[in-house]
């Protein structure tokens, strides 16, 4: 598969989405916003997510209606760095 193969794109996404995973797992909200270094590393993996997400085509995105497209085009504007943290790496679970 090429780099411009919309479903490197997505197999991104999904391994961006696992990392943040692994990264919050067994950790409660206070830990993951009072440990800088992991809201740098899991802000970078969203930072990808968009990137990714971004180029993916908007023809193909109806193929995955599980995905909020465009909370993930806008995650800058969750309410707090945790709630998007969690609702980014839910919608990836289900692919």
């Amino acid at each position: 598969m090429s780099d411009r193969d919309p479903m490197v794109r997505l197999f991104h996404m999904c391994d961006y989405a696992a990392k943040i995973g692994a990264l919050i797992a067994g950790k409660n909200k206070a830990d993951v916003e009072q440990d800088e270094v992991l809201c740098l590393a899991v802000t970078r993996l969203i930072e990808l997510i968009g990137e990714a997400a971004n180029q993916y085509p908007k023809e193909l995105q109806i193929q995955y209606p599980q995905i909020p497209w465009a909370k993930i085009h806008q995650h800058e504007e969750q309410d707090s760095f945790t709630a998007m943290v969690l609702s980014i790496t839910t919608y990836f679970e289900a692919l």
